[in-house]
């Protein structure tokens, strides 16, 4: 059920923030911003583990080294973009850096601050359904308010915004 079918999300009675619809070009293009910033800082964080391992001598044993190297793998594939997401929308002005530079922010759909709770929810959707596929991003296409399956489900939106 889309944002514009349900009767609890009218939007006769949203908040006139949600009607603020940043254009899909803006909002990929915060995402691309961001992305850069979580690849080179996952670089970064990688390159920093591989060496504390070697100092270590932990890669002398490759069943251990393996075991270490996935879970790190796992943790800045999965995790850290959750927890970088989820600090991003807890911020002052409720935006990660790439949605700051494109002016825009998240919202709930009654334009009050996410919770911590909306946020992790938020979050956690999003990188199922961008890791499993980016089905869950169409519906940015087919709805009127241009919200994503994640926002959709946590009730949220991104919205231009001056701050």
């Amino acid at each position: 059920m889309l944002l514009h079918d349900n009767p609890e999300n009218d939007p006769s009675t949203l908040s006139p923030a949600i009607l603020h619809n940043p254009t899909i070009t803006k909002r990929f293009i915060a995402f691309g911003i961001d992305f850069g910033i979580m690849f080179f800082s996952a670089l970064a964080l990688g390159v920093l583990f591989i060496a504390i391992l070697s100092f270590f001598h932990i890669d002398d044993n490759e069943k251990i080294f393996f075991i270490f190297q996935t879970s790190f793998g796992l943790f800045l594939f999965y995790i850290f973009p959750i927890i970088y997401f989820i600090l991003s929308d807890m911020s002052k002005h409720s935006c990660s850096p790439g949605k700051s530079i494109m002016k825009l922010k998240v919202i709930r759909l009654d334009g009050s601050k996410l919770s911590i709770n909306k946020s992790i929810l938020r979050n956690s959707i999003f990188m199922i359904v961008a890791l499993t596929s980016f089905i869950g991003m169409i519906t940015v296409f087919l709805n009127k308010h241009r919200l994503g399956l994640h926002e959709i489900i946590s009730k949220t939106k991104v919205i231009t915004s001056d701050y």
